[in-house]
């Protein structure tokens, strides 16, 4: 399967729409990034980047159609790329033969699940033309589109998409409930791809996010999650408040539109006036967020339109230094992770039939896999963590495992 994305940050002034179905992608008009009027005045080639096909997991056929030559000859053309990670394309070109008209590129030596952009290029004696850029997704797997196009993990802890969106630096990757947005932190600001039309867009900035740190060690807007009922994305942040220190960091939320996420606000002073206030944040079906804050578990509900005062979670917090939650958002299993001696280690308790907590037994111990695909030793699954609505995956620093392990450890009936 090829998963195409239409760029938008990763080359902000240009871009094209790519539609993808069963039978494979289809493209947009395209828009010359060396503009008719702009290659005119400097003497450049004016040109198209075709259509690509034949896409494997490794090489990608594609060209150009070079319609003027500047008024000068063309003495190179050919096709460029680039990774999300390497914003260089001078040196990753083939060579195509001369002159204009139109020419065929093969591109080999891509990696597989890695995002691409890729665009025609020519080359007369006044400089280098472009044609329109677009993004790719190299993949020989089957699956369905849902995250990223992924393969699903099975009991061991894997890298997630990592080419696309890099790896972890703070916060954790979170999921829609309808599977249809990913969003993730960068310890600046927060980023997200949707689905839109038929193919996953490439990564950008949320809307209301953005900018840089009062303090450089500390993120400015930070661990995001979208309520169960799809209406919310809330975050923690140092923005201002009018009410906390700018060393303080607060919980804040924005609301859906009908053109995407509206303005953000901050929780009331009541829940963000808890000192040391830390990530991460769960919310449950009735709009109660849970948090931490100076090594406890806290929850404020929402109630008449309003948030409470924070209450304390006791099946956590009488364990000593907890924080990280992650609730159902049924409330039905909490999961927080202990720091002893520095060390984080998850528990996980259950409701009983009475809707009472039961004593929080230690997560699994999981086998990990890190960004370069080497097998590390086991752990006590912990820190943060992020469940998604389906049930079926746990993320955690970046990576993901199946969700079935928490099979062994819920109460037999």
């Amino acid at each position: 399967m090829i998963f195409v994305f239409s760029p938008t940050t990763l080359i902000p002034d240009y871009g094209r729409a790519f539609p993808i179905n069963n039978a494979g992608a289809g493209y947009g008009n395209e828009i010359s990034s060396t503009s008719l009027s702009s290659a005119q005045s400097r003497g450049l080639p004016v040109l198209q980047t075709i259509t690509a096909s034949g896409i494997t997991s490794s090489s990608v056929q594609s060209g150009g159609e070079i319609a003027l030559d500047g008024g000068s000859p063309i003495t190179n053309r050919g096709g460029c790329w680039r990774t999300n990670l390497n914003l260089a394309m001078a040196d990753n070109k083939t060579t195509d033969g001369t002159g204009i008209g139109r020419f065929a590129s093969v591109i080999n030596g891509l990696l597989e699940n890695t995002l691409y952009t890729i665009r025609a290029d020519a080359t007369n004696g006044n400089g280098t033309g472009y044609g329109s850029p677009y993004t790719i997704y190299p993949s020989s797997t089957n699956h369905q589109w849902a995250y990223l196009g992924q393969t699903p993990p099975g009991r061991e802890l894997l890298p997630f998409a990592k080419n696309i969106i890099g790896t972890w630096r703070h916060g954790e990757v979170t999921v829609s409930p309808d599977g249809q947005e990913i969003y993730w932190p960068t310890m600046r600001s927060i980023l997200y791809t949707k689905i839109e039309n038929g193919r996953w867009t490439t990564p950008a900035t949320v809307s209301f996010s953005g900018g840089g740190s009062p303090r450089g060690d500390v993120p400015y807007d930070d661990n995001p999650v979208v309520s169960p009922d799809n209406k919310k994305i809330f975050f923690t942040s140092l923005r201002p408040t009018g009410y906390s220190s700018p060393s303080q960091e607060n919980i804040w939320y924005a609301e859906r539109t009908s053109t995407g996420w509206g303005e953000p606000k901050p929780l009331p002073r009541n829940v963000n006036s808890l000192p040391y206030l830390h990530w991460q944040i769960s919310i449950t079906n009735d709009g109660a967020v849970y948090f931490g804050a100076n090594y406890k578990i806290y929850v404020t509900r929402f109630v008449n339109g309003a948030y409470s005062d924070p209450e304390e979670v006791p099946v956590a917090n009488r364990f000593g230094d907890v924080m990280l939650p992650f609730i159902a958002p049924d409330e039905s299993y909490l999961i927080f992770t202990k720091v002893t001696d520095g060390r984080p280690s998850g528990y996980i308790s259950f409701k009983d039939n009475k809707e009472q907590w039961l004593l929080p037994k230690p997560m699994p111990l999981v086998s990990f896999k890190d960004n370069k695909g080497q097998s590390r030793p086991s752990f006590p699954l912990g820190g943060t963590l992020f469940i998604t609505r389906d049930g079926k995956y746990i993320f955690s620093y970046f990576h993901w495992i199946s969700a079935e392990i928490l099979e062994d450890l819920r109460p037999k009936k």
